[in-house]
């Protein structure tokens, strides 16, 4: 029986998208390792991103990725295979950020200019 999971983390290197719980991390956060492309990275549960309403998982087309039909320099999926809906759609990168910045600041300046679906703060420890 599949379960449905509200919260998510996705690999930075290939994209695949891991349901997973705030409970499944525990209260320090652990490792990850991706089981497509084998990247490893460290998930606290304060970071998961949330499953927006109408959104839903599907399979990750993992041999289609591993036969290298799809690239993330790229940006493009093969042929039938869907990355979203959202037309317009773009991750943004931002750095040399103040330490004092919050992802809710970062949520107001950028939600300006659009609709924001994630913000994440990466913190090298």
């Amino acid at each position: 029986p599949e379960v449905a999971l509200q919260t998510y983390t996705s690999c930075g290197n290939c994209r695949a998208a891991y349901a997973m719980t705030p409970e499944m991390l525990g209260p320090n956060g652990r490792r990850v390792k991706c089981a497509v492309c084998s990247n490893v990275w460290f998930q606290s549960a304060d970071k998961l991103n949330t499953l927006r309403a109408g959104y839903s998982f599907e399979p990750f087309p993992v041999e289609q990725y591993k036969a290298g039909g799809m690239s993330r320099d790229s940006g493009k999926a093969p042929a039938g295979v869907v990355k979203h809906t959202r037309t317009g759609a773009v991750t943004l990168f931002v750095g040399n950020m103040p330490f004092s910045m919050t992802e809710d600041k970062i949520r107001a300046f950028f939600g300006t200019y659009g609709e924001v679906t994630s913000v994440s703060i990466i913190i090298d420890p």
